[in-house]
């Protein structure tokens, strides 16, 4: 469908019939700031909260899916939308305050008017905003410092600017610790090492959950310092995927995986590595500490044992994460329930009832923890997988210190972080001195009775 297809009083009668969760997207070129404010004022009116001047949904069409698909995309180009018609769309955004969804992605607003809007937000209620593809290059950073702070957005899509360079992306990125902005899109811009290194410094200090950094260029540097950065973030969601590294700066992100707090990672490996470094990652995310839940890796480039070695290990990490997410989901809910006679400890931590059977235990010994239930499987491997070693070596269900380290020592080495004292976890060391003094105690209550 063509621009002149549609009429001005085509759309406004368009608007009119409008639900507040409709998403509009106009195939009219608008003539005068008059027009503009006309359908602003109806669509106020209508209450609608997803407004666009791309041309990224055409009427009465599903969109494609196609991402790639070049005729789709260079049709999602809107220049009738250009600086002048951004122009007057800054000077009237606050006309519609009920907007939380504002798109003038593919359209060419250039940097003046780009700036505009983006100072316009800060008098709008537009929490989720797109500017990708808008024509803009690197002149337009200094507004973000400005401008963001200022506004209510939660979401900014800002990835596939072409001309703007690696020091805007860094600008931008740099102000995000006095933003509300949780979910910060990138993808496809030219995010390199000044990126990086301003990712270090503001991912720790923001409110960016959810980043996309598809097809970013980091050097083994430019990934150190970004690394560092997710290290201390509130991220979960993370994109890396259709970066082409080196085997060296792929094997910084693979060391780093079970440090980063991360839940969800997209990332494509290449072929053109060594086979110890596919034995490498698969041993990372087999790694108990790798916080991943979804580990959606890309694998269809490599030879087919190297895809087996990935595909089997995210099948491991998928397996034990949904595990001890049961788990943790069970003792939420049954925390104030108690456990029936007779059930047995394992049975009594998969269903989320550890802490009220050991209330009800005598004091635990090595048997207790190693002895396998019917299904094979011991208290140890059970409180292991499901990350509750603390619970099963509180020092309140032991009395003996002797049994204490020996039931410890069968705990495999790649679980004993959980009790390695570090960021607010407890000390296994500490733990057993605790367990000694109350044993020590023990013993000289029972010598005072007798005396």
């Amino acid at each position: 469908m063509q621009l002149s297809d549609l009429t001005f009083d085509r759309m406004m009668a368009r608007i009119a019939k409008m639900k507040p969760d409709d998403v509009f997207y106009p195939r009219y070129a608008f003539q005068s700031e008059e027009e503009l404010q006309k359908a602003l004022e109806a669509l106020n009116k209508a209450g609608v909260k997803t407004v666009g001047f791309s041309n990224k949904e055409p009427l009465n069409t599903t969109p494609s899916t196609a991402e790639e698909d070049y005729f789709v995309s260079y049709h999602q180009m809107n220049f009738a939308f250009n600086e002048e018609q951004a122009s007057w769309l800054a000077k009237n955004l606050h006309m519609i305050p009920k907007v939380e969804t504002l798109d003038v992605s593919g359209c060419r607003v250039g940097n003046e008017s780009g700036a505009e809007l983006l100072k316009a937000l800060g008098r709008s209620n537009v929490t989720e905003f797109h500017m990708e593809n808008i024509f803009a290059n690197s002149e337009i950073a200094p507004v973000f410092k400005e401008a963001l702070p200022a506004s209510k957005l939660k979401r900014l899509y800002a990835g596939n600017n072409y001309y703007m360079k690696d020091d805007a992306y860094a600008a931008l990125i740099a102000v995000l610790p006095q933003t509300k902005i949780e979910r910060l899109d990138l993808a496809k811009g030219n995010v390199s090492n000044l990126s990086a290194a301003a990712f270090e410094k503001a991912l720790p200090e923001c409110s960016v959950c959810a980043l996309n950094v598809q097809k970013a260029g980091f050097s083994e540097d430019g990934m150190k310092s970004f690394i560092n950065g997710v290290k201390g973030s509130k991220l979960i969601d993370l994109d890396m995927s259709r970066m082409h590294l080196s085997e060296k700066t792929a094997q910084i992100l693979t060391d780093a995986l079970p440090d980063l707090p991360v839940k969800k990672l997209r990332y494509d490996l290449w072929h053109m590595y060594s086979d110890d470094y596919y034995d490498k990652t698969a041993a990372a995310l087999r790694n108990p500490r790798c916080r991943l839940e979804q580990p959606p890796f890309g694998v269809s480039y490599l030879r087919p044992e190297n895809a087996k070695k990935i595909t089997e290990a995210c099948e491991f990490l998928k397996s034990n994460a949904a595990y001890r997410l049961a788990v943790a989901r069970k003792t939420k809910d049954n925390a104030k329930k108690s456990v029936p006679d007779g059930t047995g400890l394992v049975e009594a931590l998969e269903n989320g009832l550890l802490k009220q059977a050991l209330l009800k235990h005598p004091p635990l010994t090595v048997k207790d923890c190693t002895e396998e239930n019917k299904n094979g499987v011991s208290l140890i491997s059970a409180a292991s997988r499901a990350e509750k070693l603390d619970v099963l070596f509180s020092a309140a269900h032991w009395n003996n210190a002797k049994e204490y380290a020996a039931a410890w020592d069968r705990v495999p080495g790649e679980h004993r972080w959980q009790m390695d004292g570090k960021d607010g976890r407890p000390s296994f060391a500490r733990t057993k001195n605790e367990v000694m003094k109350k044993a020590v105690m023990t013993v000289l209550h029972k010598n005072n009775v007798r005396g």
